[in-house]
């Protein structure tokens, strides 16, 4: 049985075709050679909240109030998002809280 090793990341592509960098999943990917790889990532409503991608399992955390308004993380980065619409910056604290509540 292969060790376990659970990577975070910022974002993930969603479903196949989405334009979303897939550095971190290739990285994972890379990595199940020797471990059995779990990527955990922000929630988008486009995307299942737990899904496997190339040997690869995703688990998804929620972090807003409602579904429909898990979309800090994408499309695109967070920090680009933020400056495009300031009011994300009330999801920020949500996001950290999400994380924390999935790695717990």
């Amino acid at each position: 049985m292969k060790p376990r090793l659970l990577v975070t990341a910022a974002t993930l592509p969603r479903f196949a075709g989405d334009p979303e960098p897939r550095f971190e999943l290739d990285l994972a990917r890379a990595l199940t050679a020797r471990f059995e790889v779990t990527v955990l990532a922000p929630a988008d409503p486009a995307a299942a909240l737990e899904d496997m991608v190339e040997d690869v399992r995703i688990l998804r955390y929620r972090y807003a109030p409602a579904r429909n308004l898990d979309r800090l993380a994408y499309p695109g980065a967070i920090v680009p998002r933020l400056k495009r619409q300031p009011l994300y910056l009330a999801l920020v604290p949500f996001l950290i809280a999400g994380l924390r509540r999935a790695v717990s």
